[in-house]
């Protein structure tokens, strides 16, 4: 009888190891990154609720910001924010207007500093699968006419919406739209739900997209590497 020597046995390992490695890599890369994203509101109330799920649900990651308090303009926005699950106090985040201006700002930056950034967000868009869309809007005035008539306003303005979304997004089912009014008593009620996916390995191709378009684009690595420290747009230079 014929025995496989140990440099035989390494090899048929090493062999079946880089084989179950491959497959594993395989995969991940067609596995998908689900998030969701729900908005509520009724009445002064807002309430905002985020996960994401990776690798067949191994990576999970959910918060909640219960209240978005809108401030005077010239204060900013504050928000309270609580993970999945946390109780007692919640911790409140200042954004005062100054800071938001300054975010805004590199965030333009960074835009300029890209080749061709309209053909680069138009193709991401087209690899987001919208699994599920529902927006519910619940809504009444005191006066049944004009309650009537904003009825036709919503729903045109949803419709709007929805056919721009359409054509930069892949729906896998129709979206779930309703409008119902309430005649003859003041309320409002909104909630949006919508999940989307992924492919890991799109999501890969696109920050290699990404990381291309600012290395063709003259002194864009510079000032993104620059604005992604902490520095101020005005400190960089392209």
């Amino acid at each position: 009888m014929h025995c496989i020597g140990n440099g035989g046995f390494f090899m048929w390992w090493w062999i079946a190891s880089a084989a179950a490695l491959a497959v594993l890599i395989v995969v991940v890369l067609l596995s998908s990154v689900r998030v969701r994203l729900k908005y509520y509101r009724e009445g002064e109330n807002d309430e905002v609720d985020a996960s994401l799920s990776a690798l067949f649900g191994l990576v999970r990651l959910r918060y909640k910001v219960p209240t978005v308090e809108l401030k005077p303009w010239l204060n900013g926005i504050r928000m309270k924010v609580a993970p999945e699950e946390t109780s007692g106090v919640l911790p409140e985040l200042d954004f005062a207007r100054e800071e938001i201006r300054r975010f805004v700002q590199r965030v333009r930056k960074l835009i300029a500093h890209m080749k061709n950034y309209k053909r680069f967000f138009a193709d991401t868009l087209k690899h987001v699968h919208v699994v599920e869309l529902r927006w519910d809007t619940r809504f009444g005035l005191t006066d049944a006419a004009e309650t009537g008539m904003t009825g036709g306003v919503v729903w045109g303005l949803k419709s709007a919406l929805l056919g721009v979304a359409s054509r930069w997004m892949s729906f896998e089912r129709l979206p779930s739209v309703t409008v119902t009014p309430v005649f003859n008593q003041p309320t409002f009620r909104t909630e949006i739900v919508i999940r989307t996916r992924m492919k890991v390995f799109r999501i890969i191709a696109i920050g290699a997209m990404l990381v291309y378009r600012v290395l063709k684009r003259r002194g864009g690595w510079i000032v993104w590497l620059r604005v992604l420290l902490g520095r101020s747009p005005k400190e960089s230079t392209a």
